[in-house]
């Protein structure tokens, strides 16, 4: 999907107009309408209004590919898809029938290949990098992360199942289809507005223009 199309997706998932976006962002009602027809890309300021004024991660409108601030834990689930995406962390963990993760066992881990030339260490006690995996604490967020997991790796493996025939009209509409809809779900995990900044409590990222 391209960014304006990620824009119209969560704006009529929220049920508001061009015209009540651009007031809740900030950006001109012109750019709005030339943003979601692909006629003009927004520069990183203007994704964060928007991204701001649908409640949603930077990286849900920019795609996991770009890198933004890290403010709420939709912006770390973004992050976390990147990382795995790149290949830097991995995750690990039990499946069961269908092939899919169970959000219990489940754990990510840095690519053994990286975490080989790095040491942790418990105060004076030596660890092996490689020997170290991770949850994230929150349990709404994991289980929405593996659950992505299990699927990415489904389709990367139909997709690659076919490469040789990804050109072929029929192979190349099955995998449209599905990279399509696996972005569905990519994007809709990332809607946490909740600041990963919890020192004094749990705390929302709310648009001020929302009193408008």
């Amino acid at each position: 999907m391209t960014i304006g199309e990620r824009i119209k997706f969560f704006r009529k998932s929220r049920g508001i107009t061009q015209s009540q976006l651009a007031k809740l962002s900030g950006v001109h009602p012109v750019s709005v309408r030339k943003y979601e027809t692909n006629k003009m890309v927004p520069q990183p300021e203007q994704i964060r209004r928007i991204a701001d004024a649908l409640a949603v991660s930077y990286y849900a409108i920019a795609g996991t590919e770009s890198l933004g601030t890290l403010e709420t834990n939709g912006d770390l689930v973004g992050f976390i898809i990147m990382l795995c995406k790149s290949g830097i962390i991995e995750f690990i963990g039990e499946k069961d029938e269908r092939n899919r993760f169970n959000p219990e066992t489940a754990r990510i881990r840095i690519n053994p290949i990286i975490s080989g030339h790095f040491s942790a260490f418990d105060k004076d006690e030596k660890i092996e990098a490689k020997e170290l995996s991770f949850k994230l604490e929150y349990a709404s967020e994991w289980e929405d992360l593996v659950h992505w997991a299990s699927i990415y790796f489904d389709c990367m493996e139909t997709v690659d199942k076919y490469k040789d025939r990804e050109n072929e009209p029929a192979i190349k509409a099955v995998n449209d289809e599905i990279k399509q809809g696996f972005e569905l779900i990519e994007m809709k995990i990332q809607n946490s507005n909740i600041l990963l900044d919890t020192t004094d409590g749990l705390k929302i990222k709310i648009n001020p223009n929302y009193n408008l």
